[in-house]
């Protein structure tokens, strides 16, 4: 048996966030359409941005759906059963690469290893000893709030579910820890994980025997498995660093005038702040947000204009101009070209 690589550490420093498809079983636990938008605007979230499965939630507003579901549903083990719901390819590029993991271990080291891929606001680590496996989870934030112990038994219970989907067939923990106290119905847990289950622990954690994850992936392409890993490779190096707040804007900006839109609240939003400390945090490094939107524009266009097939229109309209002549105007403020000018200069 290869030796397993230790503690594999992904921390999330700023901007906690999580991709929509996280709250994807909702949608199958409530069946009101019109309580499942309550729920979602008691917790700041717009429904139709949820409904994106491309779209990044702040993790705070999520926690708060976890804890507002819970109790307008009145099922105190939502977390565990919402869990139960998820799927790999939910995770997107990083569940379709686990899936093609060689196996069962390898599939864990690439998800802790890109976990900020799904989720920003959490420290996932593999921790092998002797003849176990400790998968561990935790917020990064030690503050205590709604919704903590509802993700806690999600995320333990997600990967339950992973473990089983990538086998084939339930395989069941030596045990599970918790770090909340036992709540009213913790017989749930033991029905659903069927092992030991401890509360009150210092971190969450499902602990497997190193024998029941060395299996292989079911129906794993192991030519596929490079090739997803070396998009994400390509992926991960476009993505701004943790503690880069002017990338991490340009970054969300891309994505926000890619999809023909530009709202300052909706960005300070996807970024789990609010827009006061956004523009504060934006001025402390000596940036206006008009400045950023032009220098985001101005790379786009650049991209853009390199594609002979796209006509000057439809990069304006792109770029999120109301007309040709006004994103010819602003390119021309900014580097003294015109359109055709500036796209012959970067097609030689």
């Amino acid at each position: 048996m290869p030796t397993p690589t230790p503690d594999i550490r992904v921390p999330i420093k700023i901007f906690p966030t999580i991709r929509a498809t996280a709250v994807l079983g909702l949608f199958e636990l409530v069946e009101s359409t019109k309580q499942l938008d309550f729920i979602f605007r008691k917790s700041g979230v717009n429904p139709r941005q949820v409904r994106d499965r491309q779209q990044e939630i702040p993790l705070s507003s999520f926690l708060l759906i976890l804890a507002n579901a819970a109790q307008s549903t009145d099922d105190g083990a939502l977390g565990l059963h919402l869990g139960l719901k998820s799927q790999l390819p939910d995770l997107g590029l990083l569940g379709y690469i686990m899936l093609n993991a060689p196996n069962v271990y390898e599939a864990l080291r690439q998800m802790v290893r890109h976990y900020n891929y799904h989720q920003r606001g959490a420290e996932l680590t593999l921790e092998p000893s002797g003849d176990t496996v400790r998968l561990v989870y935790g917020l990064s934030s030690r503050t205590e709030h709604l919704g903590r112990r509802e993700d806690a038994e999600m995320s333990l219970a997600s990967y339950f579910s992973f473990i089983k989907d990538m086998v084939g067939m339930p395989t069941f923990p030596a045990e599970v820890h918790f770090e909340h106290p036992e709540p009213p119905y913790g017989g749930e847990h033991m029905r659903l994980f069927r092992c030991p289950v401890w509360f009150c622990r210092p971190e969450n954690a499902l602990v497997y025997k190193k024998t029941s994850l060395f299996r292989p992936v079911a129906r794993a392409d192991n030519e596929l498995f490079k090739v997803l890993l070396d998009y994400m490779a390509r992926l991960a190096s476009e993505r701004p660093r943790e503690e880069d707040l002017v990338g991490h804007v340009q970054f969300h900006l891309a994505k926000m005038l890619r999809n023909g839109s530009l709202d300052f609240e909706r960005l300070a939003s996807i970024l789990g702040v609010s827009s006061r400390t956004l523009r504060r945090r934006l001025a402390r490094e000596g940036v206006r947000f008009h400045e950023l939107v032009g220098r985001t524009r101005l790379e786009l266009a650049r991209d853009y204009l390199t594609q002979p097939s796209m006509t000057v229109t439809e990069v304006a309209y792109l770029l999120g101009y109301t007309s040709p002549s006004s994103f010819s105007r602003a390119l021309r403020r900014q580097t003294n070209m015109t359109p055709s000018e500036f796209r012959r200069k970067f097609n030689r």
